[in-house]
């Protein structure tokens, strides 16, 4: 009823996948070349999904109940307060990250940090109280943010960011259960469970916490470990296949032109794109 499942498997896993392909396809081309500007997505639809997202993120989270009867209804209830405060908080903490520290508002940079909170959350949604999930999303916001300028750091061209969402957000979203869950509020959600010896945080036991912490390490490592395991090679086989990304003319010209015919929007930086290109190709 926590979505842990959604939280490891989905968000750590599909994370791990994310982080492993941005390392073995590599960059794009003239993505860190000084000079060369390749063209964002379009803005509006990015908003629009990730409102579409974030709704749809209170039908796994607060449908994990499986049921509104009786406590249940009260579960989903805290379930999404705790969903939206978290989310909140990391957009606008994003929002504020990103103005002190690059001096612009970036709308994918701040959507993202809206699903950076609720992936934070999503582990702990129904075992947390309201002003914990506000602390998840503060934290979530700084995980992505620094996460992604890492990223750029190392020249790990991840398009969409979607590791430092999905990984990285997911990694801190994993611990913040054993940390922060409330014995009261984990009582209320699982109201079969009579005898209590899991449902703590290390702020309310820390001995019974403690072990909470250490099986959740335990099985984000066993996570991360498969998935690496399998994702790995078969990103590696796909490269060497030469089956893992389109070659470079096909990549200068843009899929959409290419196996679409046509274009989605006009790109105004096309010319300039079009000779940085030609200067790495050769």
């Amino acid at each position: 009823r926590t979505s842990s499942a959604v939280l490891w498997v989905v968000r750590c896993g599909g994370g791990t996948c994310a982080l492993l392909g941005a390392i073995i396809v590599g960059p794009r081309q003239g993505r860190f070349v000084p000079g060369c500007h390749i063209m964002k997505q379009n803005a509006v639809f990015q908003v629009l999904g990730t409102l579409l997202l974030w709704f749809g993120w209170y039908g796994f989270n607060c449908g994990s109940t499986q049921g509104l009867g009786g406590p249940l209804s009260n579960a989903a209830a805290k379930i999404g307060v705790a969903t939206t405060v978290s989310a909140s908080t990391s957009g606008t903490t994003t929002i504020l990250l990103n103005f002190m520290l690059d001096r612009r508002f970036d709308p994918a940079t701040v959507c993202n940090g809206i699903l950076a909170g609720l992936v934070s959350v999503t582990g702990a949604c129904a075992i947390v109280l309201p002003h914990t999930a506000f602390i998840i999303g503060i934290v979530g916001a700084h995980v992505y943010y620094f996460a992604s300028k890492f990223l750029v750091a190392m020249k790990i061209d991840d398009v969409v960011d979607a590791s430092p969402v999905h990984f990285f957000c997911g990694i801190w979203g994993t611990l913040a259960v054993p940390i922060f869950c409330d014995p009261a509020t984990f009582a209320d959600s699982y109201p079969t469970v009579t005898n209590n010896q899991t449902g703590y945080g290390l702020f309310y036991d820390i001995k019974k916490g403690g072990k909470l912490f250490g099986a959740n390490v335990i099985f984000l490592l066993a996570v991360i470990g498969y998935v690496t395991c399998i994702a790995g090679p078969m990103f590696l086989v796909l490269k060497k296949l030469r089956l893992l990304r389109i070659n470079n003319i096909h990549e200068n010209k843009g899929l959409d032109k290419v196996a679409h015919g046509g274009v989605a929007y006009e790109n105004p930086a096309a010319s300039s794109n079009n000779s940085s290109m030609k200067k790495i190709n050769t």
